[in-house]
């Protein structure tokens, strides 16, 4: 007797977006796409970036973390 074996397709989309301005909903403004695809073999993430809205901060630090 043989044995037969299915092939599973496993395949995930996700799709998030984020967008910053002023506050004030006028001039300058940024928006950021994240796109993570998956399938039985690979991952692809792919993030896109749009506007030209400067954030007020640089860095985050959080040195107080212990692990």
């Amino acid at each position: 007797m043989e044995n037969w074996w299915i092939n599973q397709i496993f395949y995930l989309s996700i799709h998030t977006t984020s967008y910053s301005d002023s506050g004030d909903g006028y001039g300058e403004w940024r928006s950021y796409c994240l796109r993570m695809v998956c399938n039985s073999k690979t991952l692809h993430i792919v993030r896109e970036e749009q506007g030209n809205f400067t954030f007020p901060y640089t860095t985050y630090s959080n040195s107080n973390t212990s692990y």
